[in-house]
């Protein structure tokens, strides 16, 4: 039995996760074997994520601080949730993939920045490209215009040249 200083610890934890979490993901973990859990755990943390077995009423307890979200819909029955901390779109594919892996767990809820949306929404998150792929596309798409107006600068450059060239050799016949 943990003492109401360990429980009041945990409180503080999981009140820290769910403050600096981008997306939290509600999973029932019954059915999972510790080896699983680890492995999950593991993959999510090589992504700024990660997976915690959570208690229900303590996490209830931290999630009060939380005044729009009601968290009592996803807590119910084994529960863990998987955190991403930084790219949701990584974490959300790392649970759609371990998930079809082992066939045992299931998705209960998600909050996405503090917000709940639709479970099914999941794998639409997954197909989005990682944030250095979108900063990436994005920095192509404004360099494009910049690129674009050198070539033609310069294109307007060289032709000028060309010209002054051909009018020299031109004077140069005459004489």
């Amino acid at each position: 039995m943990s003492t109401k200083q360990q429980k009041q610890e945990k409180v503080q934890k999981t009140k820290d996760i769910l403050a600096k979490a981008k997306m939290i993901i509600f999973c029932n973990y019954r059915g999972l074997t510790v080896n699983e859990i680890t492995t999950v755990r593991r993959r999510l943390q090589l992504s700024d994520g990660d997976y915690t077995v959570v208690k229900n009423t303590l996490t209830k307890i931290a999630g009060k601080d939380m005044p729009d979200i009601n968290l009592d819909k996803y807590l119910t029955g084994p529960s863990a949730i998987a955190v991403a901390y930084n790219d949701p779109s990584t974490v959300a594919k790392i649970v759609l993939d371990f998930i079809k892996e082992v066939k045992k767990t299931s998705i209960k809820g998600i909050l996405l920045e503090n917000k709940d949306i639709p479970v099914d929404t999941l794998k639409d998150i997954a197909n989005l490209p990682s944030k250095e792929v979108l900063i990436a596309k994005l920095l192509g798409t404004m360099k494009a215009p910049v690129t674009n107006l050198a070539f033609a600068l310069n294109g307007v450059a060289v032709k000028l040249v060309g010209t002054l060239e051909a009018i020299r050799k031109q004077k140069e016949g005459a004489a």
